[in-house]
């Protein structure tokens, strides 16, 4: 059984999902929800709605995505997630 110190952290663990939620919330807020906008303007959080500022949040997200899943790769020794997210990064990085 491994020891509590063998285990990898909560960030080791989640850094990929904390970055395609990231990635996901900029790409929503870059196509203009209605709902989405309003909650982030109620909550004084207006100046996201920038698009200089959602351009970073994007790539940011996506890189950090990147690097959750291929910390991920290297420990279950399989690249198809690893894959699949290049390609996905990369296209959602040329839509914008």
């Amino acid at each position: 059984m491994p020891s509590l110190s063998d285990r990898p952290s909560f960030w080791q663990r989640n850094l990929d999902k904390v970055g395609i939620g990231g990635a996901a919330f900029a790409a929503l807020c870059c196509l203009g929800l209605p709902a989405l906008l309003s909650i982030v303007s109620a909550v004084g959080l207006g100046f996201l709605v920038n698009d200089a500022v959602l351009l970073t949040l994007l790539i940011v997200s996506l890189a950090i995505a990147l690097w959750g899943l291929y910390s991920g790769t290297r420990h279950h020794h399989q690249w198809g997630a690893f894959a699949i997210g290049v390609v996905g990064a990369i296209s959602m990085g040329l839509s914008m």
